[in-house]
């Protein structure tokens, strides 16, 4: 058994595709996961899994969501390790330091790669391309 994070994306927002965590931990119950724990009512849950294929059990669960509540949101399924990376790569860690500032994290479902698709997005070139030549962010320029 593994334990995994899912993140579902794009519910409990703004009122529109209202998924209360009391039906999600049942749906991931439902689903084979044990241990189910969510917080509040972000759509972010902790559970464990005999599935090793994330991509697999993904699909089954934004399936189940589907079924139940009629949309289908974004779900993220992260090991122990990929969140530990992901917060271990944080660009701005003095965030951390600092009492008032916090810092926010996005996580994608698929890896993107900056280098191709640089011009294709809002933002800054610049901080684009730091960020795929692996430098430190710098929004300021």
């Amino acid at each position: 058994m593994k334990t995994y994070v899912a993140l579902f994306r794009g519910i409990n927002v703004v009122g529109s595709h209202l998924l209360p965590m009391r039906e999600l931990k049942l749906l991931l119950e439902r689903n084979g996961c044990i241990d189910v724990q969510t917080y509040i009512q972000s759509g972010n849950a902790v559970f464990r899994s005999s599935m090793s294929d994330t991509s697999r059990l993904t699909t089954q669960l934004t399936a189940a969501v589907s079924r139940s509540h009629g949309f289908e949101p974004r779900v993220v399924i992260l090991t122990h390790r990929e969140l530990e990376s992901a917060a271990a790569g944080n660009p701005f860690s003095e965030a951390d330091q600092a009492p008032r500032r916090r810092g926010h994290r996005s996580q994608l479902a698929h890896r993107y790669n900056a280098a191709r698709n640089v011009q294709t997005l809002p933002l800054s070139g610049h901080f684009l391309r730091n960020q795929a030549a692996g430098s430190p962010a710098n929004c300021s320029k």
